[in-house]
């Protein structure tokens, strides 16, 4: 699909005026122009649910006040993550 002369237009006064940011590849986060790592709710949650997965598979029957006292994290924290990535565990 080609661009038409007025998005090449556009694109050029773009540049003209700012310069491109290479970030880096091979990470699953993602960084600012400044190379620094900003993390969203998204990405912690999904930390949180990798680290509940883990403790559910190294003891089974934890509920969620056993997973927040063990990963020290807040109870609700626990219990969003969990609802979002529906990860079962003991009530």
């Amino acid at each position: 699909m080609a661009l038409t002369e007025q998005e090449q237009d556009a694109i050029n006064a773009w540049l003209k005026e700012n310069k491109p940011v290479r970030y880096p590849t091979g990470y699953s986060s993602i960084y600012d122009e400044f190379g620094v790592k900003r993390t969203s709710l998204k990405f912690r949650m999904a930390g949180i649910a990798k680290r509940i997965r883990t403790a559910l598979k190294k003891s089974t029957g934890m509920t969620h006040r056993d997973l927040a006292k063990h990963l020290v994290l807040p109870y609700d924290d626990i219990v969003a993550v969990c609802r979002k990535h529906n990860i079962e565990v003991e009530r």
